[in-house]
């Protein structure tokens, strides 16, 4: 499992990209999300010469249920709820495995 996610346009702030990449990956609109955390710059997955940063966002509210958009690279989607997020019976990716989930987890929004 991975997060929608894309780079930073020209003239966009972090938040507008947020909004951007989920209308286009999952036809939603974000209602409201708030900050969790940024990584620190490392080699992208794949790719050892690409370095990226990665800025992780909670979306408290979205206008509707995501769907794959024809039109883009994702090949599957599914809404988990949060009881089956913390089952953690699914693939995560590597962001969210190294990063993400430990913070969740501090925060006491996800249980081992």
């Amino acid at each position: 499992m991975d997060l929608p996610g894309g780079k930073i346009e020209e003239e966009e702030s972090e938040l507008m990209c947020l909004e951007r990449e989920l209308f286009e990956e999952a036809g939603i609109k974000l209602l409201q999300a708030r900050f969790l955390l940024e990584t620190p710059i490392e080699p992208a997955a794949g790719n050892p010469n690409l370095f990226v940063r990665m800025k992780f966002y909670i979306v408290e509210s979205c206008s509707r249920i995501p769907e794959i958009n024809p039109k883009d690279t994702v090949e599957k989607m599914r809404w988990i709820s949060l009881e089956e997020f913390n089952t953690r019976d699914f693939e995560i990716g590597s962001g969210l495995t190294k990063y993400a989930i430990p913070e969740l987890i501090r925060l006491g929004l996800f249980t081992i």
